[in-house]
């Protein structure tokens, strides 16, 4: 009886150990799947950045281009804490105007020496060229007059343009009017088309100004204006 009950006692033991070893390595891992998160977001700021400092040199900074699927596709992989952890990122049509950009972050694995815990996004940009507004602005803008309308044509279609010209009696709603800080008076103006302001911008607008949406994120970088060089110039 008594080494029955030994028996016993040891088995209850030994499945609760195993039980408790389980668990601490699913707890262990999923600290790392976690954590593998912050290491893959250091990859896409990485990847944005260099979109924005960039663009025209697409290999700079470390960067390296390979053909994956018939496209260019430009990749960096950085090591970004002492454990070893790392990520690995990649750019595909850099040039285009929705980039996508997949980051993977990988966390050394806590129950397998040399594997890692990986975890993959992938982020859509957009890179918007400013023709899509009437006009847009870094600061201010103040409308003056009266009776006057944002709005917008199109040469290549009869429905929207006469002969391809401008006809007031045709126009479409693609009068976008944008400012990263504001202020936006409308004054007696309205916006055949919608506002984009910056988080921050202020904007005074009545009811029926805008036809379309007042958005509030628009984020932009407007570049400097560089004078040509004339021959002959100082």
């Amino acid at each position: 009886m008594a080494l029955f009950l030994c028996l016993a006692i040891g088995t209850v033991l030994g499945s609760y150990m195993t039980l408790l070893g389980s668990r601490t390595k699913v707890t262990m891992r999923s600290e790392s799947w976690n954590e593998s998160i912050a290491v893959l977001e250091a990859g896409v700021e990485d990847a944005m950045t260099h979109l924005h400092d960039d663009l025209n040199s697409p290999s700079a900074n470390g960067w390296t281009n390979s053909i994956i699927g018939g496209q260019t596709v430009y990749s960096k992989q950085r090591t970004v804490a002492s454990d070893g952890s790392y990520y690995s990122v990649s750019i595909y049509n850099p040039l285009s105007l929705t980039p996508a950009v997949y980051s993977s972050g990988f966390i050394p694995s806590p129950v397998k020496n040399g594997s890692y815990i990986t975890r993959t996004v992938r982020v859509t940009g957009t890179n918007p060229p400013l023709i899509n507004f009437a006009f847009a602005a870094l600061n201010g803008i103040q409308m003056n007059g009266n009776g006057l309308s944002a709005d917008s044509f199109d040469s290549s279609n009869p429905s929207f343009s006469t002969n391809g010209q401008y006809d007031s009696s045709k126009t479409t709603t693609n009068g976008n009017i944008a400012s990263v800080n504001g202020p936006v008076n409308l004054g007696n103006h309205s916006i055949a088309g919608s506002l984009y302001l910056g988080p921050n911008a202020a904007s005074s607008v009545g009811a029926g100004q805008v036809s379309g949406s007042i958005f509030t994120d628009f984020n932009v970088t407007f570049p400097d204006v560089t004078l040509p060089t004339a021959p002959g110039c100082c």
